[in-house]
């Protein structure tokens, strides 16, 4: 649940786990899993308990484990269904199409007209979606278990549990043909980054697979503690790693034949997922609600703060200062942690299943509700955060009759967004959302004359600034 579209799962988070906590399988997975499918409700439709959040649409039929959205599509497992959905308008999404699958959709990555659907027992499906309204089903193979999958050039890898990891030849839609394989032992969710392939492998941890010969990939490091590895986030040469009852592990991965432990922390409670932002970790920690990690050495990793969030922290994902946690049968909880020693609930929407993971875009946060299907929720409370100047001795905005000028200087590598909103409040321009290296920076933006609102977010710092453009 990612480097390629925008997706609802964290691009570099591979998404492992979610067999546990209630899930009901069956034994016919065609029928056993076709989902109840209830009436699109609008906010006003549902009454939930709730702070500072709106219930402004959704799916309400799952089960949904997977949600992959590209501009206004969102792309859905339905229990035995693939579902696109048109989000343009969250408060009423709009079924465009489906196909139906033999099993239950775990996994969806989508890259250019082609969806790879990771159908359990059903293995890998290729629908054509060039036609949201009429997605058609052209190939499949299958792999046995297809838990997982992530599409690179024209191979598709998929994490087939007891199957381990299987590459296929995608480069004919209609026919893909398996090339190579790697018999992990439990394949839950896989990240390829150049000729390495990521498995988080359950309870045998990290597998490192060198897949620069696609027809004989070869394991080249593995990291194990004994118990299940549930999420892993690699950022440069580190990979965090969400180890059930040991915590969080950090692990060098910079030479991959032998990857080794620099720093762990106990979390105490069940890590079952991560994420990274600048120097702190931020580990749904399940019933040990949001633990927040400091990683500037992560040699030394150390609790700098903690949110106990009520029931079962199952995945996080954090924008600007907030943190969005998946909480189990409590929902969606909001935290400030603009200060991390002590971060605060601020919203939360109570869902009516099991909240298992969430992603966020644009205000707005998506949901994977289990039987309830997919939530999109908007916070509609403050920013959580205290707007300063100066941010790293050296950012401002300069008015020019040819546009706007937006210079910033960084110390260190961080995480950099910087946005245009118009006096409407509307988003008009997103100039930067990466990570940039230390040194100095130049943004130019051209707009039609009027009053605008520069958003400049540097790690976890909030920054804005009024200007006018006259022309």
């Amino acid at each position: 649940m990612v480097r390629k579209n925008v997706r609802v799962i964290v691009i570099l988070v591979l998404l492992v786990g979610f067999s546990l906590y209630g899930i009901r399988e069956k034994t016919d997975y065609r029928d056993g899993f076709a989902p109840i499918e209830k009436k699109m409700m609008k906010s006003s439709a549902i009454k939930a308990d709730s702070l500072n959040c709106t219930l402004v649409g959704g799916w309400f039929s799952g089960p949904c484990y997977s949600v992959f959205t590209v501009d206004t599509l969102a792309y859905i497992g339905d229990g035995g269904y693939m579902k696109i959905l048109n989000v343009k308008n969250p408060s009423n999404p709009v079924l465009l199409g489906k196909v139906r699958t033999p099993s239950v959709v775990r996994d969806i990555y989508v890259q250019d007209t082609l969806a790879y659907v990771a159908d359990y027992h059903g293995g890998l499906r290729i629908i054509n979606v060039s036609d949201p309204s009429s997605p058609d089903e052209i190939g499949y193979y299958d792999t046995g278990y297809a838990y997982g999958v992530y599409v690179q050039d024209t191979l598709a890898y998929v994490a087939d549990y007891h199957g381990g990891l299987r590459i296929i030849n995608v480069s004919d839609p209609s026919s893909p043909d398996e090339i190579g394989y790697y018999n992990t032992r439990n394949a839950r969710g896989v990240y390829v980054q150049d000729t390495l392939a990521y498995v988080a492998d359950y309870e045998d941890g990290l597998r490192i697979i060198n897949v620069s010969d696609p027809t004989s990939p070869d394991e080249i490091g593995y990291y194990g503690t004994g118990t299940c590895a549930y999420d892993v986030y690699v950022q440069d040469t580190l990979a965090y790693v969400a180890y059930g009852s040991y915590g969080l592990r950090i692990i060098n991965v910079s030479d991959p034949t032998s990857p080794d432990k620099i720093g762990y922390y106990n979390t105490g409670g069940t890590a079952l997922g991560i994420y990274v932002q600048d120097t702190l970790a931020y580990v749904a920690d399940g019933g040990g609600g949001l633990r927040i990690i400091n990683v500037s050495d992560p040699t030394s990793a150390d609790e700098i703060g903690y949110y106990d969030t009520g029931d079962r922290a199952m995945g996080v994902y954090v924008q600007d200062t907030l943190a969005y946690v998946a909480d189990r049968g409590d929902g969606l909880r909001i935290i400030n942690v603009s200060d991390p020693s002590s971060p605060n609930e601020i919203g939360y929407y109570d869902t009516g299943d099991i909240a298992r993971d969430v992603y966020v875009q644009d205000n707005l946060a998506y949901v994977a509700d289990h039987y309830d299907g997919l939530y999109i929720i908007r916070y509609t409370g403050g920013a959580g955060v205290l707007e300063t100047i100066d941010i790293e001795k050296s950012v401002y905005v300069i008015n020019v009759f040819s546009g706007i000028r937006i210079n910033y200087t960084l110390k260190e590598r961080k995480s950099v967004k910087v946005e245009i909103y118009n006096i409407l409040g509307q988003k008009v321009s997103s100039l930067v959302n990466t990570f940039q290296s230390s040194g100095k920076y130049s943004l130019r933006w051209n707009g039609k004359p009027g009053i605008y609102f520069v958003r400049i977010t540097i790690g976890g710092k909030v920054y804005k600034e009024k200007v006018v453009l006259i022309k």
